[in-house]
């Protein structure tokens, strides 16, 4: 069973609560878009106070957040007060956590371009940006938003974005927004998926086409579920949160060897779902445990987030902390960090045979 290992308590509602690749840390994003960073590996009967905190708070919510494969920097991108288009926010984590008196608001690098993501319309109150993931390599940086494209970053040119060709929607409309982008593991950053509103995950093969940024995609469409809000990609298997009370499960190596599947549907192998609740929240995720013994999702009640064996799809437990949205595996070791809106609190949860 998962035990309670620490609580972490921020200055405000959690968006997102992120473990750092090292699994050092835990990062918490905050509905006024402030981000605090916390040691995780520090045992603690109270609520544990972040060791540096980074932005200033505003009414402009944190739409994500992302660490770097070398938990050296992150990314932060939200909603901007002028709907302008939004601008990525790179920190640097260990410049701060190094000087704790340093608030870390200094150490940052502003990835902006006229040619970004198109804003969404004002009278919805959505974000640009949705999602971002670094290259194995941090020199590249990938962020996909409300207007369904996915726009390349080189790091080394912050005022630079390319547009990936053939992820331009149909029309502009809810729909068509990518709510996820990440590179596939174990493909050398060849390979990169999308989740959109629309209820399809798109795989971008980068190695196949002529052209400077061309791709090449799969497309497989989650059968009645209108909204995927993250894919977990390992080793071929995906599993995708869906706003329909769900995570499924399907194996993306098999869609490869279907003649014309672009659109097409696709088997889900296992479908996890009964003991949680998902219907509005974008925000809302699953994780994969490093073992693949089991997949954890976040859910919109009071009951905590929702562990299922990954073989045979049961409940294995509830993590009661409350409003447990957004949850993390960290990628080395059985750990789980929760945390949801109406909540300063983030939980890390250790298993315990």
């Amino acid at each position: 069973m998962y035990e309670p290992l620490v609580k972490l308590r921020g200055p405000s509602s959690i968006v997102q609560s992120r473990f750092s690749y090292d699994g050092n840390y835990v990062l918490t994003g905050h509905d006024d878009s402030q981000v605090s960073i916390f040691n995780a590996r520090e045992n603690s009967s109270t609520p544990k106070a972040p060791i540096a905190k980074y932005g200033t708070s505003s009414n402009c919510s944190l739409s994500s957040l992302t660490v770097s494969p070398s938990s050296e920097t992150f990314l932060t991108t939200g909603l901007t007060p002028t709907h302008m288009p939004s601008s990525i926010i790179m920190y640097n984590i260990s410049r701060s956590v190094q000087n704790p008196d340093n608030p870390g608001n200094h150490n940052y690098t502003t990835l902006q371009s006229t040619n970004g993501h198109t804003p969404a319309p004002r009278h919805l109150s959505i974000p640009s940006i949705n999602s971002t993931c670094y290259s194995s390599n941090e020199k590249i940086i990938l962020s996909a938003g409300f207007d369904g494209k996915v726009l390349v970053w080189d790091v080394r040119a912050p005022s630079q974005s390319h547009k990936i060709t053939g992820c331009t929607p149909l029309s502009l409309k809810p729909s068509d927004s990518l709510n996820f982008v990440d590179f596939a593991s174990n493909s050398d950053d060849k390979i990169i998926v999308t989740a959109s509103s629309s209820g399809c995950v798109t795989f971008y093969d980068m190695r196949n086409s002529h052209q400077p940024l061309g791709s090449t995609c799969t497309k497989v469409n989650i059968q009645n579920s209108p909204i995927v809000t993250n894919v977990v990609y390992r080793n071929g298997m995906c599993w995708a949160c869906c706003l329909d009370n769900s995570v499924k499960c399907f194996d993306y190596l098999k869609a490869k060897d279907v003649e014309s599947n672009e659109g097409s549907f696709l088997d889900v192998i296992k479908s996890y779902e009964g003991s949680h609740k998902a219907t509005s929240f974008s925000a809302l995720t699953c994780s994969v445990a490093p073992s693949l013994r089991h997949v954890v999702v976040g859910s919109e009640d009071d009951g905590g987030a929702a562990v299922y064996a990954v073989t045979g799809g049961k409940l294995v437990q509830r993590l009661q902390g409350g409003g447990a949205v957004h949850v993390e595996y960290a990628r080395n070791e059985e750990w789980i960090a929760t945390g949801g809106y109406g909540n300063s609190e983030a939980i890390v949860w250790k298993w315990k045979a």
